[in-house]
């Protein structure tokens, strides 16, 4: 599975011509009947295929534009099929072709448009709030910078990385030895002469702080909330001495040495999410205190103008809904349309894209988590009243 960040999206956004062709689909989990993926896909081919013959495309036309995704996709792929995960996202231009499987489960979607239909992609980017992760053992430590795609490790080169280690730096003269179990590949085990527990406790302490010390500069730079993982008396040791700005009250109990660093982000994910979801409250609570004070809005007329204007600080969307219309080049006025003109787009992707491209928020969230009960609501970097000119 490849990644996608936010900048190869806006550069894929800006750079494409019409028309724009954007698919999704779910895709089976490894175990399940993978030739269903192949089924889903043909369906939303033909999908694109009829609303291009509806825009008067010939069928010469049509094969030239999707024949990149034929070439990427044959049907004799086998093997692509059995290992998806998630989601499939494919983009087509004259000019253009993306496709991916990211971790996120689309609902079916063929649309041809004036731009890509990326809102359903926008969870990667505000969904899940990244965070660092220190698996601690004594035999090993482990760094992970973890975000709605992936978890990787970081280098921790600048750190020993077990007690041992740290010992060893700490003093060389302490009367410890170090083997390698198995002729190698994992850090070495350390045995003590005659050292007490409160010993063992003050070295972790020791350990501890240098590693303390080193995230506290990575939050400088990189600020973002520490979770832990391992086994109580080590994950406790550590949050009793540490300053790190952001440190989340709970932990992934247990020895984190045999866990792949894919299964810790996925259980950590799970004790943010409380996290998220009051972050997300507090966005709708400021979102309602702003109302009435020109910085706040739910006016979809509103809303459009200020997003086409790189107005909007945050944007809600709703995720299955989509507004079809388009906005009048000349006068900026909305006009609603559900019937299938070429024309058309759903104006609440419209409004997402050019948040995104100005480096606003975008949440795509159910109907009933909307702050207000319309297509659209915006926060405003600054208040603009009726009548008021953009600046």
């Amino acid at each position: 599975m490849a990644f996608i960040q936010a900048e190869e999206l806006k550069a894929l956004v800006a750079s494409a011509d019409q028309p724009c062709v954007s698919i999704y689909f779910p895709t089976t989990r490894p175990g399940q009947d993978a030739h269903q993926n192949l089924i889903r896909l043909k369906n939303r081919v033909t999908a694109v295929e009829t609303q291009l013959c509806d825009r008067d495309w010939r069928a010469a036309q049509i094969d030239e534009l999707l024949q990149p995704l034929r070439r990427a996709l044959p049907d004799d792929n086998t093997n692509f099929w059995k290992q998806q995960t998630g989601g499939l996202v494919a983009f087509l231009a004259p000019s253009r072709f993306y496709y991916n499987s990211l971790p996120l489960d689309f609902e079916p979607l063929s649309i041809v448009a004036e731009r890509f239909y990326i809102k359903p992609l926008l969870p990667l980017f505000t969904e899940r709030e990244p965070f660092y992760m220190l698996a601690i053992a004594k035999n090993s430590l482990r760094l992970l910078w973890c975000d709605q795609q992936q978890s990787s490790e970081v280098d921790l080169s600048d750190l020993p990385l077990s007690l041992a280690a740290a010992l060893r730096f700490d003093d060389p003269e302490k009367q410890l030895q170090f083997h390698s179990s198995q002729g190698g590949g994992r850090a070495p085990v350390y045995h003590g002469h005659g050292r007490s527990g409160t010993d063992d406790k003050d070295d972790l302490r020791r350990w501890f702080q240098q590693v303390d010390a080193v995230l506290g500069d990575r939050y400088q730079d990189r600020p973002a909330p520490l979770v832990l993982a391992g086994v109580e008396y080590l994950t406790a040791l550590y949050r009793e001495l540490s300053a790190y700005p952001d440190l989340m009250s709970e932990s992934i109990n247990g020895n984190p040495e045999a866990v792949t660093a894919t299964e810790l982000g996925e259980q950590a994910q799970q004790l943010l999410q409380p996290r998220q979801a009051r972050r997300y409250q507090e966005m709708v609570s400021r979102y309602r205190e702003l109302l009435g004070t020109g910085q706040a809005t739910a006016d979809v007329q509103a809303v459009m103008n200020a997003a086409l204007r790189g107005q909007v600080e945050t944007l809600f969307v709703p995720r299955r809904d989509q507004l079809w219309g388009r906005m009048d080049p000349d006068t900026g006025q909305i006009i609603l349309d559900n019937t299938d003109h070429e024309w058309r787009e759903d104006l609440a992707n419209l409004a997402a894209v050019c948040t995104f491209q100005q480096g606003g928020s975008v949440y795509v969230v159910d109907a009933d988590a909307m702050p207000s009960p319309t297509a659209a609501a915006a926060i405003l970097r600054y208040p603009v009243m009726a009548g008021q000119p953009s600046r």
